[in-house]
């Protein structure tokens, strides 16, 4: 009895050692979290997002090719990096064709969307078969142009780059994922109606005619722009209502006022450093609806943020 006592006592003092070494070493962790919370605080707003900048640029690969430009916005100059494996001479074709597009795009994506580009580089890598958008950073895959869709198609690209100003690091997913396809949309619209001699990209000029193609699926869809992601559906789901919330906006204060509501909602973000939210968003589209429009506009953020109905007319 007294041997079956002793070993007792001692699985449970191993149980208690083990107990707290864990619970030691779990606020050791929060103790080193906070320590890098409040490095992270003692910045400014402009630090603490090109320090976010930074921290998304990829380690310089010094193995693959790479094409390296300087695209001038406004009176900065922005270096832009894209590397790619040049095994055919077709894919360094189409990341030259894709410089050439991100040429044109960035310095009209940054006057509609923030009065600055965030980062002082970009970088592109164009090899990987996938494609994602941050701060200074893109990862977009194909060359061909009978492939998917890859560098050399500018709406993609585009799509990546306004993640630089917009994305999960500064707002909610509906919000950065319908801005990553109603912006491009916009931006090529604008190109198409004087397109350089390189243009070869065809894009519908109908969004209401390609957003209806999509209106009936997401109608379909219960809740709100603020309901909770569960699987890739929802986020699909919330993508396509995002870009049909703000096409929605766009067509009800114009595209100035549009263009005046970003830039307002970048300013709280770069005046903050931190994450924008549907507040935000719903007190600067408001700030630019006009009078005659806001009533109507109020009902319709109150639907489509807030959930007061699950209907949605967006068209």
């Amino acid at each position: 009895m007294a041997r079956k006592l002793n070993k007792l006592k001692l699985v449970l003092t191993i149980f208690i050692f083990l107990l707290i070494i864990i619970i030691l070493s779990y606020f050791t962790l929060k103790v080193e979290d906070i320590i890098e919370i409040s490095k992270e605080h003692s910045l400014s707003p402009r630090e603490r997002i090109n320090k976010r900048c930074y921290e998304n640029v990829f380690i310089e690969n010094k193995t693959s090719p790479k094409l390296k430009e300087l695209i001038m916005l406004k009176e900065k100059e922005i270096e832009a990096i894209i590397y790619y494996i040049a095994e055919e001479e077709i894919q360094k074709k189409s990341v030259e064709e894709g410089m050439k597009y991100l040429k044109i795009g960035l310095p009209i994506i940054e006057s509609f969307v923030a009065n600055e580009f965030p980062c002082k580089k970009i970088i592109v890598e164009s090899w990987q078969k996938r494609a994602m958008g941050s701060p200074g950073h893109i990862i977009i895959g194909g060359y061909k142009k009978e492939e998917s869709r890859g560098i050399n198609d500018p709406w993609l690209l585009y799509h990546e780059v306004t993640h630089s100003f917009w994305g999960s690091h500064n707002s909610p997913i509906w919000f950065s994922e319908g801005s990553g396809t109603f912006i491009p949309n916009l931006i090529i619209m604008k190109i198409e109606k004087n397109p350089p001699d390189f243009w070869e990209f065809s894009h519908s000029n109908d969004m209401n005619k390609e957003y209806k193609k999509i209106l009936k699926k997401t109608k379909e869809k219960n809740g709100d722009l603020n309901t909770p992601l569960i699987n890739l559906e929802d986020y699909k789901n919330k993508s396509n209502r995002g870009r049909l919330f703000l096409n929605k906006i766009y067509l009800l204060i114009g595209e100035d006022n549009f263009s005046k509501m970003y830039k307002e909602l970048y300013k709280i973000y770069t005046k903050t450093g931190e994450k924008i939210d549907e507040k935000n968003i719903e007190e600067a589209i408001l700030l630019f609806t006009p009078e005659d429009k806001k009533e109507e506009m109020k009902r319709f953020i109150n639907q489509e943020i807030w959930g007061s109905q699950n209907n949605l007319k967006i068209i």
